[in-house]
């Protein structure tokens, strides 16, 4: 009896840890080339490389959602890259990424949520383009709780082909969630260790 309620309570923790109610993620970029510059366009162009805004809006309900990998409609924008390759590298090209949400908006329905992210270009021996993005995750605390955004580095081959920035969002557990889920692990550490004791015993 004792093992059926330790493996109830186990269960019904991590059910409650891993059940969360969907968040849809929504918003658009917009992007700029150089030193401290203001990403207020939603077409940016530098040596034939050219930014392009995009949206998404793409739902979630296991803490995680990929931007741009699967749906070829939400990314966080999107490069082309035309014309004969370009020195990028001297002097050093930057490019500057404002991903900005609509939803989910900030606690209490205040400002919307806006990262900007810095990344640094350089030509590649092909003729193509790569962007050394700042990878660190960026937090906001949303009426929907707490999420971390995150860029992809990212490469761009020449002949004007569209390719997406990608990224993720990671919805970030409350202190309760990982509450409950150290008391599920607990129920499940003792469960396995109740099985082990008459192995143990026969042994000695």
């Amino acid at each position: 009896m004792r093992k059926l309620l330790l493996g109830l309570v186990a269960a019904t923790a991590l059910t409650g840890a891993s059940a969360a109610s969907a968040t849809t993620y929504i918003g658009s970029t917009t992007g700029c080339f150089g030193a401290a510059c203001s990403p207020t366009l939603p077409i940016a162009t530098y040596g034939g490389l050219t930014f392009n805004t995009n949206t998404f809006n793409q739902a979630d309900s296991n803490g995680f959602v990929g931007i741009g990998g699967s749906s070829p409609t939400d990314n966080f924008g999107t490069f082309t890259l035309t014309g004969l390759p370009f020195n990028y590298n001297s002097p050093p090209t930057l490019f500057t990424l404002l991903i900005t949400f609509t939803n989910p908006t900030g606690v209490a329905g205040a400002n919307n949520f806006s990262s900007t992210i810095t990344g640094s270009v350089s030509g590649d021996n092909q003729g193509g383009v790569f962007i050394d993005f700042d990878n660190t995750m960026h937090m906001f605390t949303s009426n929907a709780g707490p999420f971390t955004v995150r860029v992809n580095d990212f490469n761009v081959s020449a002949g004007g082909i569209a390719a997406p920035i990608t990224g993720q969002i990671n919805a970030v557990p409350e202190p309760a969630t990982w509450g409950m889920m150290l008391l599920g692990f607990a129920g499940i550490g003792m469960t396995l260790r109740r099985r082990r004791r008459p192995a143990l015993a026969q042994l000695a």
